[in-house]
This record gives C-alpha cells, structure tokens and sequence, in this order.
C-alpha cells in the first residue's frame, strides 16, 4: 500500500510540471506572436502616387511648370500602419536619408511636406500639391525654377513614423522615388527666317534646340501691331530716342576804344596814339559750346528691321498668340493670315511635358500672292490655257479638243496626199 501510494504521488508530481511546462511554451508562443504582428504594423507600406488632376501630357509622375501653377497634387495610400502612430512626409531632392535625424535637423537636406499626425486606423491617404513638392528643391521658389537645366528631376518622398524621437528604424519608414519635377523648356531655335508660301500664309524656317533630348515639338508665335498693313509701314521700327539740347553760343569780345588824336605838329609834339580797333577783343562764335546730337537719347529696342514689344527673344511667350506649331523637326507653315499685312514672327521649343522654352530671335514677313509658270505665263502675254488640250497656232485660235482634233486630221491628210505625189512622179 504504501508502493502504491508513492508512485500515485509521482505522477501528479509530472501531471504538475507538465502543466508548467504547458502554460511556459504558450505564453512563450503568444508573445511571439505579439511582437511579429507588433513589427508588422510598423512596417508601413506606400502604395504608388494617384494624380488627382488631367495633365496636358502624358508624364503621369512629372511635375511640369503649369501642373505646379495649378491646383492639382499626388494622393498617397499609406497602410500597414497602427492606431496612435504618428506619421510626417519629408522630401529631398539630394539623395539624402531622411530617417535620419541629421540629415531632417541638422543638416537640413530634407524638407517636411506635410505632418499627418497621429492616426487611428490601420490605413490613411494624404493629398500634397504639385507646388509643394516641386519647392522642396533648393532653387525653386514658387514654381520659379532659377537653375540652368531643363532635365527632369527627380526626387524622394518619405512617410515617416514617430519622427520626432530621432533616428526612424527599418520598417517605421517608407519612401517614393518615382516623381520628377520639370519647370524648364528646352533652349531657344536659332536661325529663323520668315518666308512668302501664299496669299494667306508664310513659311518658318529655323535650325532645332541644341544640347537637350527633351524637345516634342516647335510653336510659332505671331503678333500683328496696330496700322501694320495698309498704313504704316514702319510699324515694326524701334522708337527714335530724343535729340539732346543744342550748346549755347559764346559771348562776343569787347570793342576796341576809339582812336587817339594825332599831337600837335608845333612845339615838338610826339605823333599821336594808334587808334584802337572796333574788333579788338574776340568775338564769340555763335557755335560755342557742343550742340546736342539730335540722336542723343536712348532709342527703341529691338532690330531695326523687325521688332515687337510682345515677342521678346530669349523671354518666354507669355501673353503671346500662336499661329502654328509641329509635334517634329522641320519648317512650320503659318497659315491663315491677311494678304499683304505684315506679321512679326518667332518660334519657341516645347518639351514632352508642354513646358513652352524662349523665343528665339524675331522673323517678319508679308504674305503675297504666289505666281506660277501659267500665271507668269500669262502675265507675259500669253494666250494658251483654260482647258483640256488647248493651243494657239499663229492666226487661229482653238479653244476646243475637236477642234484641235480636226487640225490634226487635216494635216496628217495633207501630209498623206503629198507623199504620194511625190512617189507618182518618181
């Protein structure tokens, strides 16, 4: 019995640490699984930009100079986030880490965004604008890009947790790097000039956009002047400037004084004084001092030849109308215009984001009506043409096909009968 009685108490001895054992490995097992769905709610996840306007082009994730200008942005779906997180959106455009805190504090290399805040779901969106991600970039200012480049670029949107306690660690951070800010069309054509097509257009020629890859197409711009055509015809000269004042002349030289009286002959006097001249002293020349130039003043700007105050070159076409454009390379035809008005012309490039580039020196042309052969022809006199088969012989004029038809009917008879006689008398 007393066998019996302790190996009845071993087993519950067992039973016992078993049941230890038991409630160890769970509780072991259930923070395992704690921290893996804890270090998964950190790791927030991004999901590609969604643009919340239509562009005029085809880029979806660049940001041109009139997207910037307007009121549309990129909407970000941020997930895999926890209830009380606090989220920010930093960028950069050097490249820099912005989970680290030196580069958003201390070396300021990157730019807060947006602050979202603290969440209270598992997932947010967050709507930035054009204009606030293209000023990220140092020499932007209000959509003013003051570099020299006209290549896209690009740069890193993060979406930080907690980023106020330092440095963000891996998981608590994610970033975009798809968007690219472009403000700047490409350089201006060279070489333009202005030629007649027709009586209602002209034809523009000029030698492409070097130094870039970045051009879809050429616009030209046009501008008429008011009195251009049919009145003025120096409507396109630059201003006279205002002739400068004429010097004064210099004042006029004292009279000599009047002559002194001989001496008297007797008692031994001395001969008398030598007159004084009326000249003596110098006169002043009317002319005395410098007259003013009467082209002193500054004039008129721009080519004496040509010249708008709207189309500026080397400025950008604001204001400007166009009159004509191509999606390639090649000569531009401004079509129609008003005979015999004269039109002052220049051509700007345009990139693949529609960002108009400067305008390039000014052209000016008139369109006229265009002779061909036929029409110099007749001009000159001649009385061929209206129809089908149509000719003037000497003394007979033939303005229809039979009758053309019967002459020639008629000589080759001739001819045939002639022919014959000859071969009869051989």
């Amino acid at each position: 019995m007393m066998m019996f009685g302790t190996r009845r108490n071993s087993r519950q001895r067992w039973r016992t640490v078993d049941k230890r054992w038991l409630h160890l490995v769970a509780s072991i097992a259930v923070a395992l699984v704690v921290v893996g769905w804890a270090s998964t709610a950190q790791a927030i996840v991004v999901a590609a930009p969604i643009r919340t306007d239509n562009p005029t082009h085809d880029q979806e994730f660049r940001i041109s100079r009139a997207d910037c200008n307007g009121s549309g942005g990129f909407t970000f779906t941020i997930t895999d986030i926890a209830s009380g997180d606090d989220l920010s959106v930093w960028a950069t455009g050097t490249g820099a880490a912005c989970e680290t805190n030196d580069a958003r504090n201390v070396q300021n290399s990157c730019t807060l965004v947006a602050d979202i805040g603290v969440v209270s779901n598992t997932s947010t969106e967050e709507t930035i604008d054009h204009s606030a991600i293209a000023n990220v970039l140092s020499d932007v200012t209000d959509c003013e890009d003051a570099s020299s480049s006209d290549a896209p670029r690009s740069l890193k949107i993060y979406f930080l947790v907690n980023e106020s306690q330092g440095d963000v660690p891996a998981g608590s951070f994610d970033f975009v790097d798809t968007i690219e800010v472009d403000l700047i069309g490409p350089p201006a054509p060279t070489g333009l000039s202005v030629s007649v097509n027709d009586d209602d257009s002209l034809l523009v020629s000029y030698t492409e956009s070097t130094g870039t890859t970045d051009v879809k197409g050429y616009q030209a711009y046009c501008h008429v002047l008011a009195g251009a055509g049919g009145g003025a015809a120096d409507w396109h000269q630059p201003t006279a400037g205002t002739g400068g004042v004429g010097g004064l002349g210099g004042a006029g030289g004292v009279g000599g004084g009047v002559a002194g009286s001989a001496g008297a002959v007797t008692g031994g006097g001395g001969s008398g004084g030598a007159g004084g001249t009326t000249s003596s002293g110098t006169g002043g020349t009317t002319s005395s001092g410098a007259g003013g130039s009467t082209s002193s003043g500054t004039g008129g700007s721009g080519d004496s030849s040509c010249y708008s105050d709207i189309l500026v070159p080397g400025s950008l076409p604001e204001g400007a109308s166009t009159c004509g454009s191509r999606v390639d390379s090649g000569d531009i035809t401004v079509d129609g215009l008003t005979m015999g008005q004269e039109y002052v012309i220049a051509v700007a490039a345009i990139d693949n984001v529609d960002n108009v580039g400067p305008l390039s020196t000014l052209g000016c042309g008139t369109p006229e009506e265009v002779l061909d052969f036929f029409d110099a022809y007749r001009d000159a006199g001649g009385q061929a043409g209206g129809g089908l088969c149509q000719c003037q012989l000497v003394g007979l004029s033939l303005e229809r096909p039979l009758a053309v038809a019967a002459v020639l009917v008629l000589g080759l008879a001739f001819g045939l009968r002639r022919s014959r006689r000859q071969r009869g008398r051989s």
